[in-house]
């Protein structure tokens, strides 16, 4: 830190005055400053050029201290010299899900399903029927998570859910034909992300979700090189004048994460991580997805709302093939399969595939193109029955 003009008050001397009888108003006190010959050479020698008058330091020994100059040199080991890029697995994102897939793969989803299921266990014994506490997989995984999108999209993350379920038409349709409401308040209930045992807990009160934490952190660090601009600290007094001018990027990340939060109100502190784990994930693959395709999508809007719909895909089609589903929400879930496949990740229909018939014999080895509309198997004609589309629909709004 720099002062201006500073001289020691030891160098301040005032004359002394003879004692009179006179008034304190008549006294005057003449007071003089006297500076060294050094100070005033530095003086004169920087008397016309105001701006270096305003850098000098004066110290009672005469030493003078100079303002080093603002333009000085960067030391090499401070000097960035990547610039941002994308690295890793994340290169090869061309699809929505695959650039998030890269901060959130497989093995940190299988990692969820893992401990979930391990909590769902232990509660076993609290429900009466075995389906109201069925173990997770994968797809039910990510299919809750994409809901968690969804209603972040929508901007109705904090919204009660008997709202983003209902069926008064002012509902979202996803969350319906995705999976039923009690399903997700019970994975919002049982979700599990690390190993919660006491004697680990005592040890590191982060454990409930450090592996998983850490495994995103390392993604991310994976996948994408930080530019020059990149706020790491913020503790070194000489890069707080830089830090304010380039801390904007911190204040924008919380507003990005902010606007399409998946934020749920809670309790358990480590959803509040997770929650916000999801937020940064998404931003992140829009930035990875920005990077790899020269054709940009729309805004990160869009980006989310696709982001949605791929990771709820599969477990709608797996839940299709259920019997005692409701048949609207086959119909429905068919429908949507038919109509609204994003062009933004492969495709996942199969009307060229040939395979053979579910119901024939092994020994006839009968192949066949056409599936069952209900259960998606793959039937012969032999097999299959004729109804024409009145029929159809005079079934499904009888049903």
């Amino acid at each position: 830190m720099y002062r201006k003009n500073v001289f020691d008050p030891e160098n301040v001397k005032v004359k002394d005055e003879p004692e009179t009888n006179d008034s304190i108003d008549d006294v005057v006190v003449k007071e003089e400053v006297e500076m060294s010959d050094t100070e005033q050479e530095v003086l004169s020698e920087y008397e016309d050029n105001e701006d270096a008058v305003e850098n000098i330091l004066f110290r009672k020994d005469e030493d003078t201290w100079k303002n080093p100059a603002s333009n000085v040199g960067l030391s090499l080991q401070n000097i960035v010299c990547d610039l941002p890029v994308v690295k890793g697995v994340a290169e090869h994102g061309k699809f929505v899900l695959d650039c998030w897939s890269a901060f959130f793969d497989d093995d940190m989803l299988n990692l969820i399903v893992l401990n979930t299921n391990v909590y769902i266990f232990s509660k076993m014994e609290r429900y009466k029927r075995a389906r109201d506490c069925r173990a997770t997989d994968l797809a039910e995984l990510k299919a809750f998570i994409g809901l968690l999108y969804m209603a972040g999209f929508h901007k109705n993350s904090r919204l009660n859910t008997n709202d983003l379920w209902g069926t008064d038409g002012s509902g979202i349709e996803l969350f319906r034909l995705t999976m039923s409401r009690n399903r997700f308040n019970f994975l919002l209930q049982h979700v599990r992300f690390d190993d919660t045992r006491k004697e680990i807990k005592g040890l590191d009160k982060f454990a409930p979700i450090r592996d998983i934490f850490d495994m995103f952190v390392t993604h991310c660090q994976n996948n994408y090189s930080a530019g020059q601009y990149a706020t790491i600290d913020e503790s070194n007094p000489e890069m707080v004048t830089f830090y304010n001018k380039t801390k904007s990027g911190v204040k924008v990340v919380d507003k990005l994460c902010a606007t399409y939060s998946v934020a749920r109100n809670t309790n358990r502190w480590p959803m509040v991580i997770f929650y916000n784990m999801l937020d940064v994930a998404a931003i992140n693959a829009y930035i990875i997805y920005k990077a790899n395709e020269s054709k940009e999508m729309k805004n990160r809007r869009h980006f989310i709302k696709t982001l949605a719909l791929e990771l709820t895909r599969e477990h709608k089609r797996n839940r299709s093939t259920i019997q005692c589903l409701p048949r609207d929400i086959r119909k429905r879930n068919r429908e949507q399969r038919a109509e609204n496949e994003d062009p933004a990740c492969p495709s996942t229909s199969c009307e060229n595939v040939r395979k053979r018939c579910n119901f024939c014999e092994r020994k006839k080895n009968r192949m066949t193109k056409y599936r069952c509309v209900e259960c998606d198997k793959y039937i012969c004609l032999e097999h299959a029955n004729y109804v024409c589309n009145v029929c159809i629909s005079k079934e499904d709004l009888s049903s």
